[in-house]
């Protein structure tokens, strides 16, 4: 029915907004609620949450983790945020006084 289609296309709409505002279990939950999961980002936007919370903490890993896994997108992209994260991990050797381990890597 028309209404339907209407109603999943609001709240699939609903949903990326709250994703994108930061409202993760708010559009975890009207996901659910409407039964559109398979309809939505949610996973990609709950993979970039863990990455930013990581960064967050100076922890790079999963960033650096992701960088190699989408390594070809990010070179069509021209991107350098591999470069920069590993930079902030470097970075974050010498804040640590882990310096031979940042000469290392380095």
């Amino acid at each position: 029915p028309p209404n339907l289609w209407q109603k999943n296309r609001l709240d699939r709409m609903l949903v990326e907004y709250f994703l994108r505002a930061g409202y993760y279990n708010s559009a975890l939950k009207l996901a659910k609620h409407s039964n559109i999961e398979d309809l939505t980002n949610i996973d990609l936007f709950m993979m970039s949450k863990e990455i930013e919370d990581a960064l967050t903490k100076c922890d790079t890993k999963p960033c650096i983790s992701w960088c190699a896994d989408n390594r070809s997108k990010l070179r069509k992209m021209k991107s350098t945020l591999e470069f920069n994260v590993r930079k902030q991990e470097f970075v974050e050797l010498i804040r640590e006084n882990r310096h031979m381990e940042a000469v290392k890597f380095a």
